[in-house]
């Protein structure tokens, strides 16, 4: 950690400067929520990142509730994030060993906002991480494909330079190849198109 912590220090300076969001997004989500439907962010990243990221972003506002991983065991994620100013009446803590796709994960969420999951609506841009699991867990499912658009060459990379062991990245490949054919609701090419295929009321997602 000593010899990496100027990288790791150097990446959170650049997120800090020029993480955005993706056009749409915010006047979106606004509007989904004055129509009284919930608005929660579910995310595998630790939970001190994830909310950092809704904090540079200025998100908080626009959600509900957000589930991630507890830190590593390291520190005290409350006390981490209230030391930071974080909501903590927002956050839900996921077991630190919590991974996508996890369809029960989607289910108790869907349990605690008292939604039956056929009137959910899941987005995210990972048909195996995201799709996949929206589907199995009967939910709606939209794939943000403008968020899938990467050069396929750095998935090499990335398992080049990553901590992850052999049988992990061997697993990983077997799950994106189950998923490849997975069918979403409905594919956007931006977040606001989220309106035109669904009607947000109250407490239900209908088509």
């Amino acid at each position: 950690k000593k010899l990496l912590r100027r990288a790791f220090e150097a990446f959170s300076d650049a997120r800090r400067r020029h993480l955005r969001l993706y056009p749409t997004v915010l006047a979106t989500l606004r509007q989904v929520r004055r129509a009284g439907c919930p608005v929660v962010a579910y995310t595998e990243a630790r939970v001190e990142s994830a909310a950092a990221k809704l904090d540079v972003l200025n998100l908080w506002p626009e959600i509900d509730a957000l589930y991630a991983p507890e830190g590593n065991g390291n520190l005290d994620s409350r006390m981490e994030l209230s030391r930071h100013g974080a909501p903590l009446h927002k956050i839900s803590m996921l077991a630190d060993t919590h991974r996508k796709p996890d369809p029960d994960a989607l289910r108790s969420i869907c349990n605690d906002f008292r939604i039956e999951p056929s009137c959910a609506l899941y987005i995210g841009d990972s048909l195996l991480k995201d799709i996949s699991m929206a589907n199995s867990a009967g939910l709606r499912s939209a794939w943000a494909e403008y968020g899938a658009k990467v050069d396929d060459r750095l998935w090499k990379e990335l398992v080049r330079v990553t901590h992850w062991t052999p049988e992990q990245v061997a697993e990983n490949e077997r799950l994106r190849a189950s998923c490849v054919n997975a069918t979403p609701s409905v594919r956007v090419e931006s977040f606001g198109e989220l309106l035109k295929h669904f009607l947000f009321a109250g407490a239900q997602v209908k088509v």
